[in-house]
């Protein structure tokens, strides 16, 4: 392997953090992280679900503890009767036995989410069931409700931290954040055996999003009226990207000489489980699996990063031998030249070769010019100096040239920045903005297509009259600088010979004459040079 695939190859293993600091190696599930933990399913159908994208998984909570709920479960009335049942029953019990009821009451209503889930039969543990067939499967592990250990407030609560979280990355960056994932790797660093950690093994991207009042009313035409309809559920639903393996994983077992089997798309959860059960737990009897599925936040971008780098998708192409990959890694890293600012006032065919539309100084003007020219830079400086709108000249250059252009940036503000300067100038209908969800839809992404195709653009009438007082100013500004600077009395410029008459004011005690009056006193040359 060349010394170039070397150094990318250890670049692009730069890209995954392999220390416990990361979430993919070591995932927090604790109740105090953003991380909402779901029971009572089974991974197999919740994956299927998620992944139909006609279909809706609801968040459901743990019903609240009611007074009639405890007189069911007391067996003093049946699910048929009401309060009213109840009071006849009350009005029978002496005050000793009423005390007592009154206090198995207030319990009962202060029974924590978890209790409460155990005596509706809802199952509390996070390691999910298992069912030997289909014809096991119960109808509530087959309906579109991802049971959770909350009570409705405290679930709603949870759910919009983690929507308002996953929503600020996305209009940051432009990336999903937030994953269903299946099944954690219990596993441990033979360096420290004492420590434990968790890894998630298959994930699937997903928004959360809530109803609207428009979605309740839907809701509350086909559901019987006895059902809680008011409140606003939150759901899941699959953004449309693929299914993502944790590479963070692969990369940390693999420092260990343990290979993490490869996910096949036709692979369901439980089949995956037991094909890393069969490879990596029988050789490791201290590991296990565990059978959890949870919502949280997860930063695969190094990872997608990693995937597209990989040498073997890219040797054919010749990689090796591009030109860039030679400045990046190669023998050319060292010869790079540095930019050096274009004497513009010399050169004023470049009006019409790097046209700018907003003000740029000479380094920037000479920046254009040397991308215009095909040169790879890196233009590098402090917040404030000019940065963007030097990008909106070099775009604008571009366009100018027939060129199309692709402008990525890591977060969602340095995009809008531009495009609302493009916009600012006029440029607006030559942007596709591809990053913003809001806009970027399919429908969207059409209709801006049209409205190009439609618009029609005229070049401006008094262009070469601009042009002309451009160079106008630009002679006169020149010859203003050479006068300064050419050489008059004695081989001096006429900064030169200011300073000396200063100096002579001080000298002669002629401080307070003012400088138009000093051309009436006789000076001798001499004292000049001295």
């Amino acid at each position: 392997m060349s010394d170039i695939i070397e150094q990318l190859e250890e670049f692009r293993r730069r890209l995954i953090d392999l220390s416990t600091r990361n979430n993919l190696l070591n995932a927090n599930l604790s109740s105090k992280s953003q991380v909402l933990r779901f029971v009572d399913e089974l991974p197999d159908q919740v994956f299927d679900y998620v992944l139909d994208d006609s279909k809706t998984m609801y968040l459901e909570s743990v019903p609240k503890p009611s007074e009639i709920g405890f007189f069911i479960e007391q067996g003093v009335i049946s699910e048929e009767d009401t309060l009213e049942d109840v009071e006849g029953y009350l009005d029978e019990l002496d005050e000793e036995e009423r005390e007592a009821i009154d206090q198995k009451l207030a319990e009962y209503l202060d029974r924590t989410a978890l209790k409460h889930a155990e005596s509706l039969g809802i199952s509390s543990s996070y390691e999910l069931p298992i069912v030997e067939s289909s014809s096991e499967i119960e109808n509530k592990h087959q309906d579109n409700r991802l049971q959770t250990l909350f009570y409705d407030d405290d679930l709603d609560l949870l759910a919009s931290k983690i929507r308002r979280y996953s929503n600020t990355t996305l209009q940051e960056k432009g990336i999903n954040s937030l994953f269903l994932s299946f099944g954690y790797l219990e596993w441990v660093d033979p360096r420290a055996p004492e420590k434990k950690h968790l890894a998630p093994l298959l994930s699937i991207p997903v928004g959360i999003f809530r109803e609207s009042k428009k979605e309740v009313i839907s809701r509350r035409s086909y559901k019987e009226k006895s059902e809680e309809i008011a409140r606003r559920l939150y759901r899941l639903e699959h953004s449309g990207e693929d299914v993502l393996t944790n590479e963070a994983l692969k990369l940390k077992l693999d420092t260990f000489g343990i290979i993490l089997p490869d996910y096949d798309s036709e692979l369901s959860p439980e089949e995956y489980f037991s094909l890393v059960s069969q490879d990596i737990i029988s050789q490791n009897t201290e590991w296990k699996i565990h059978r959890f599925i949870s919502l949280s936040k997860l930063d695969f971008s190094g990872s997608v990063l990693y995937q597209d780098l990989d040498i073997n998708k890219w040797l054919g192409e010749g990689l090796e031998n591009h030109p860039l990959m030679s400045q990046l890694f190669g023998s050319d890293r060292d010869t790079r030249e540095n930019v050096v600012d274009i004497e513009l006032d010399n050169e004023p065919e470049l009006d019409f070769i790097a046209p700018i539309v907003v003000g740029a100084d000479s380094s920037q003007h000479s920046a254009i010019v040397d991308a215009l020219k095909g040169k790879n830079m890196v233009i590098e400086g402090p917040p404030g100096t000019g940065k963007s709108q030097t990008i909106v000249n070099l775009i604008s250059a571009l366009l100018s040239n027939n060129k199309k252009v692709l402008f990525v940036a890591e977060k969602a503000a340095a995009l809008s920045v531009v495009k609302d300067r493009m916009a600012d100038i006029g440029l607006a209908p030559f942007c596709l903005d591809l990053q913003n969800k809001a806009t970027s839809n399919k429908q969207q992404v059409i209709k801006d297509l049209q409205r190009r195709l439609d618009a029609t653009f005229s070049m401006p009438g008094i262009i070469q009259q601009k042009r002309d007082e451009l160079n106008s100013l630009r002679k006169e500004l020149a010859d203003y600088t050479n006068s300064l600077n050419s050489v008059y009395i004695n081989k001096k410029t006429s900064q030169e010979i200011l300073a000396k008459v200063v100096n002579l004011k001080f000298k002669l005690g002629l401080a307070d004459i003012p400088l138009n009056e000093l051309s009436e006193l006789k000076v001798d040359e001499e004292n000049l040079n001295n």
